[in-house]
Formats: structure tokens, sequence, C-alpha cells
């Protein structure tokens, strides 16, 4: 590490045939690296030359290095100078706890409604017949009630109707994008006559993924979408925590190997069906041309969009792996290994 002021190394007599890792190593300057402990023993060399007084020569890989006290007379700073550091203490505590999260990356913490969540998904979470995993959403506990949304939902679909006028290939795409949603039975058509207990009409719309090797156009229904009274779907629900590790953790592991693999679960939300009695949540409205009359329907599964989606998801790929453990035991592993550390 280079010194924070220019020291004077004359006196030192180094000797100068002995190739240094850093010919400039008394002037200051940006760290280029820093090695772990991991790796010291690796790269330091037995070869040493110690000097009284002054700092040792000590052999690496990268070359000689000086290590040791600077001695008093190498500083270029005049002796009457006198230093002081102020330490401002607000929020030392909250930034030192932060400091520590940040070198521990595989611990997670849970909040007071993400053990709420955790516990609501533990206690309502089922099996159906096919053994596909049927969950419930979880509600807050002190949520406020939803206005209506119809209207909204009917306006959003007039105006999607239009572009679809303007856009025909658009419209290919989308009704063929909602004909497979029915087909694969994710979604159900839905009398909107006797409905008892809350109910939420999304609104939705096209996204489009150049990149993506299969559906270039998927369908997103809009969960924060405000209802008559300013509060949304989004806005009642728990987000439930993170069960998947940070991106930041994942990406520094890349340089723990040669070659990482990266791969997708498709239609991930969508292979968690809903229970029956949060369907009424997850309503749309929809037909492939004006000249039809409006239909409604119900999202049967996790739905894109919706603020619990992605922790049910990973929690249900995540309780697979713990129910399975005896039966695919190295499969078991990989994957809660994958999820709970990255």
């Amino acid at each position: 590490m280079s010194p924070v002021t220019y020291r004077r190394a004359r006196s030192w007599s180094v000797p100068c045939n002995l190739p240094l890792a850093d010919p400039e190593f008394n002037k200051p300057a940006t760290v280029d690296l820093i090695l772990g402990a991991e790796v010291f023993f690796d790269v330091v060399c037995k070869e040493r030359l110690v000097k009284p007084s002054h700092p040792s020569l000590v052999e690496t890989r990268f070359g000689w290095i000086l290590s040791g006290r600077m001695p008093s007379a190498a500083c270029n700073m005049p002796r009457s100078t006198v230093t002081l550091c102020f330490v401002r203490g607000d929020n030392l505590d909250a930034k030192l706890q932060r400091f520590w999260e940040l070198e521990e990356l595989s611990t997670k913490t849970m909040s007071g409604q993400d053990k709420i969540c955790e516990a609501h998904f533990q206690r309502h979470t089922a099996r159906d017949e096919e053994g596909r995993f049927v969950v419930r959403l979880p509600v807050k506990p002190d949520c406020k009630s939803l206005g209506k949304s119809r209207q909204q939902a009917s306006r959003r679909l007039a105006h999607l109707e239009r572009r679809f006028k303007r856009q025909p290939k658009l419209q290919k795409e989308y009704a063929a994008f909602m004909h497979e949603y029915v087909e694969l039975g994710h979604m159900e058509i839905s009398n909107p006559q006797g409905i008892i207990g809350p109910r939420c009409y999304l609104p939705h719309h096209a996204v489009f993924k150049e990149c993506s090797s299969t559906t270039k156009l998927r369908v997103v229904f809009d969960g924060s979408a405000a209802t008559s009274n300013g509060v949304s779907l989004n806005d009642i629900l728990m987000v439930g925590p993170t069960v998947q590790p940070d991106l930041f953790s994942i990406i520094i592991k890349f340089r723990s190997f040669n070659v990482a693999l990266s791969a997708g679960i498709a239609k991930t939300y969508r292979q968690v069906s809903l229970h029956p009695d949060d369907r009424n949540f997850q309503r749309i409205l929809w037909r492939e041309s004006p000249s039809e009359p409006m239909q409604e329907y119900r999202l049967c599964t996790l739905t894109y969009g919706t603020a619990p989606a992605a922790f049910l998801a990973t929690r249900c790929l995540q309780q697979l792996a713990l129910e399975n453990q005896n039966k695919f035991p190295m499969a078991s592993q990989a994957l809660i290994v994958q999820l709970l550390c990255g």
C-alpha cells in the first residue's frame, strides 16, 4: 500500500538490483489491488532482508516489497505538525451494522412483516392432486379496503384496442398470448354475478423483450393500479422476504469458477396455483375483438406484477427442495445452497 505522504527513501540503501513490486513505493498513489489472507502465503516467498531501524525487504511473486515501520526522518511532514481526527457519531451503530452486512453477504435479516408473511406461507400453502403448489395471497393484517376497479380496467382495455387498430400485428400476438393463458388453465372465464367478498380488476398491457428466445411479447397485469379510493391491490399485500441471494452476492461469486451457467424455469410464476378463494383479486377484462362482448376472467396462478409473486414462487421452489431431501438428495442440496447462499 502506498504512503499517504511522500517518503524520502535514499537513506534506506535499497539494493538497486532488486526488482521491486512497486518501484515508486515511497510516493502516494491509489490502491491497485487488495489481496485476501487466503492467498497471502502463496504470494510471499521465503527470502527476506532485515535492516535495523529500516523497513525490511520481502520477496513476493510480484517482486520485492518493503514492510515495517517508517523512520520518522523519512517523513516529509514537519515534526511540529499536529494531526487531529474528528469522528462524528451520528448513526454510527447503523453504519457499522451496514458494514458487517456487506462483509457477510449470506446474512439475511427478516423484518416483522417478513416473518408474518413467512408464517402465512407455511400455514396456508398446500398441494393439489397433481402435486402443484397452491398458495394464498398474503394480505396485510391492517390493510385498507379496495375501491372499485372495473371501470378503470374497462377504460384501459378500450385504450389497448385503439392501439390494436394501429398495430394489427400486436393484436395478433396479444390475442395468441391470452389464448395460451386460457388453454393452459392459467386463466378461467368467470361469471360476474354472485361474487361474494372483495374483488379487484387488473388492467393489463404488453411488454416486449427482443432478446427472448421464446416469447418476445408478454402481457403484464398491473397490480399497482389504484382503485377508486386510491388503494391498489399491491397496497394491501405483503411483499415477503427475499428468498434468493441479492444480485451483488451472485455477481461476485462469478470470480470463484472458470465457467458460469445460467438457466431459467419456463413460466415460473404460472407453475404455482392461486387458491380459488383469492382469484377474485386477480380478475381481468378481455376480448379478442371490439365486436365481441367483453368477458370477465380470473387469473388462476401467481401473476407477474403483483407484490408477493416473487416471494411465493421462490419460496415454493425452496419448499420443493426441502420436501425432496431424501428422494433427490443431490438435487435438493444444490437447490437449497443456491437459494440460501447464492
